[in-house]
């Protein structure tokens, strides 16, 4: 029997998707041209990020990575978009990494 890759992070390394959702919730940013001190729901961001096809685990892993980043910041049940989210949408469009 073939081993088959797990879409599971293996014990102290990082789920190979969180670079893919990290980049899906700063693409949904950018979507709706949010500039610093903008704000998106939650309940919203989050039902946006499955449609395209990540699940509630990813998006937590997500926002949780960004919010590290301090990319976003977070008050209640919202996003608010930081200075230093903004500037690396600002890059991201430019071709840049975020």
């Amino acid at each position: 029997m073939k081993h088959q890759k797990s879409q599971f992070a293996e014990i102290g390394k990082p789920h190979p998707r969180s670079g893919a959702i990290d980049q899906v919730i700063l693409d949904l940013l950018q979507s709706r041209d949010m500039h610093p001190g903008d704000s998106i729901n939650i309940i919203l961001a989050q039902y946006e990020v499955e449609q395209r096809g990540f699940n509630t685990v990813d998006f937590s892993t997500g926002v949780v990575q960004l919010l590290e980043r301090g990319l976003l910041d977070m008050q209640g049940n919202v996003f608010y978009l930081t200075g230093a989210g903004f500037e690396a949408l600002r890059r991201d469009r430019r071709g840049g990494y975020a």
